[in-house]
């Protein structure tokens, strides 16, 4: 199956009704959802196993090597073997779901809406201008640290980030504390 960036890649497996399902699905831990969200790059992936909570996060080359018909890769450190088989089993499994990317977390938008929250009008337009043009994402880290607002910024990216995932969890029918 292929990814287009708006479908998870690997679609779950529902047993035959969603409360059967409920109660028989892990627990899954926001926390990590979040965590993992916060520290995906952009040539990395992140895959959910429901049945068990494991998330595995994948480079692009590690994808590409698991995507690979199965050859010796007795190069490859032990680490990264070990990887390799992980993402490989992730998907082939019908069950896997694909987290949500920074295509889909649109990291743009956050750092707008913080901007547009802003109560003094000052401090918005600054915010405002720096995310516009070249260089924009060094451009608002370097202003909010001028105006000493990072703990705000990084409590509001937080939230952003808890409610993408809460929203993934819940239209995937995934239970979570």
């Amino acid at each position: 199956m292929s990814c287009d960036g708006r479908n998870d890649c690997l679609p779950a497996v529902r047993v035959a009704s969603t409360a059967a399902w409920n109660s028989m699905a892990t627990v899954i831990s926001l926390r990590e959802v979040i965590e993992t969200l916060e520290m995906q790059g952009e040539n990395c992936l992140s895959y959910l196993d429901p049945d068990t909570g494991e998330i595995v996060t994948a480079t692009e080359e590690v994808r590409r090597l698991a995507e690979e018909p199965e050859e010796p890769q007795d190069n490859l450190p032990e680490w990264q073997r070990e990887m390799v088989r992980k993402v490989r089993a992730m998907l082939a499994s019908s069950r896997c779901l694909q987290l949500p990317d920074r295509f889909r977390i649109h990291e743009w938008s956050i750092m707008n809406e913080f901007a547009e929250a802003q109560h003094s009008k000052q401090v918005r337009q600054e915010l405002l201008e720096a995310i516009h043009g070249a260089g924009a994402f060094r451009m608002f880290r370097s202003t909010i640290r001028r105006l000493g607002i990072e703990k705000s910024w990084y409590r509001f990216h937080e939230e952003a980030l808890a409610e993408i995932a809460r929203d993934w969890l819940e239209a995937h029918e995934l239970p979570y504390r």
